[in-house]
């Protein structure tokens, strides 16, 4: 499996313990040989855009985007996909990003399981072992925005059986301390 969210990029493998050997082999090629072939793109660029126009009949959906556009502004946290922005995305831009920005360097390798250390730290330094490099420095992101007013703001969906209300403000980021304690708060209270 392997995914991004506005904070970070994460492969990862299961298998069975007695083929970790195999199973860090598989995730370091992965990392270190990604080649991004044009048709794996454009297959992942129409399942985007076919969940994309199923988010944005959902009203849930649309309040969540427009909540976010309008608490972060600028910010990456406030930005949303769009059919636009996925279609100008090229093969090209892919690769420039992974070669760019995925190095070891700040890299974290995380092995559980029935494993022994010295061995998990033997195979990771033969799998990874050639891996160089570091990640191109990131422009920092704009600032999320004080807020100082209490706003409204209403979002007409013509023939929706639904509705949604979200009220929230800006509050920690992902890397606050605070962020273990406030999300088993958040369950406490229903979500």
């Amino acid at each position: 499996f392997a995914g991004s969210d506005n904070d970070f990029t994460r492969v990862s493998v299961s298998s069975l313990s007695d083929h970790l050997p195999l199973a860090l082999s598989v995730i370091a090629d992965v990392v270190t040989h990604s080649t991004f072939p044009a048709a794996e793109l454009e297959l992942a660029r129409t399942r985007m855009l076919s969940a994309l126009r199923v988010e944005l009949s959902q009203p849930a959906s649309i309040a969540d985007r427009i909540f976010r556009r309008e608490v972060y502004g600028a910010h990456p946290y406030g930005r949303s996909a769009t059919p636009a922005s996925l279609q100008a995305i090229t093969r090209e831009d892919v690769v420039n990003f992974f070669t760019q920005r995925v190095k070891p360097t700040g890299a974290l390798l995380v092995v559980a399981g029935d494993v022994n250390a010295a061995r998990v730290r033997q195979l990771a330094t033969e799998a990874f072992g050639a891996w160089r490099g570091t990640p191109t420095a990131a422009a920092p992101p704009p600032a999320i925005p004080a807020r100082s007013l209490t706003e409204i703001i209403l979002v007409h969906k013509p023939g929706a059986v639904q509705s949604n209300i979200l009220a929230g403000f800006t509050f920690i980021t992902p890397r606050d301390p605070a962020v273990y304690p406030l999300t088993i708060a958040n369950k406490i209270v229903g979500g």
